[in-house]
């Protein structure tokens, strides 16, 4: 990306750029003209000790230096060697270089849509016809957009209460099993396989 930057000298062009995800939902408008301009920006939550890699509003004077990431780490792997996440990459990266970053009301959250990967939360939005078919992937994302937006919360609908009654049911029935007595570890997986 920073290579098409400097190709393209989008740098004068344009004063902000905004890197983010193509899988997030705005609840509100996302008006960056009320942030300033000499600091990086990130939505409020989900940041890991690091900043998020997921949504970034920076000028025209820092894009190069906060996109320039991976060179760095590919070059210095040693140093980051102990980084567990990407956010923390990030961090480490950004703080040595001292960029300023700063903290704004998040406005999105991150959704997915029927068979996407499996690391989404799989929550539907029912009720909600303006998110019909969109499923919520992390729910402090959601809570925490309601909040930036000024908007009432209103909480995800639970599963019904027969499917959260057989899963616990599994639970119990596994706990005893599985740790109590293991010779009856193959029925508890057995009446997994039914419940699921």
């Amino acid at each position: 990306m920073s290579q098409k930057i400097q190709e393209l000298n989008l740098t004068s062009q344009y004063d902000r750029f905004i890197v983010t995800r193509s899988d997030h939902y705005y609840l509100c408008e996302h008006n960056v003209s009320g942030l300033n301009k000499s600091n990086i920006w990130l939505p409020e939550g989900e940041h890991y000790d690091g900043y998020t890699d997921r949504h970034w509003v920076l000028s025209k004077h820092v894009v190069l230096q906060a996109l320039d990431i991976y060179p760095h780490f590919l070059q210095k792997r040693k140093d980051f060697f102990t980084m567990l996440n990407p956010e923390g990459l990030v961090k480490q990266i950004w703080d040595k270089r001292g960029l300023p970053v700063k903290i704004f009301p998040r406005v999105m959250f991150t959704c997915a849509v029927p068979g996407d990967d499996k690391s989404s939360l799989g929550a539907k939005m029912r009720g909600r016809p303006e998110r019909q078919g969109v499923h919520l992937k992390y729910f402090p994302e959601y809570k925490l957009s309601h909040r930036g937006c000024g908007l009432p919360f209103k909480p995800i609908k639970k599963r019904p209460r027969s499917y959260r009654s057989r899963w616990h049911a599994f639970w119990r029935h596994a706990k005893n099993t599985l740790l109590g007595r293991t010779k009856n570890a193959t029925k508890a997986l057995a009446m997994r396989r039914t419940l699921l």
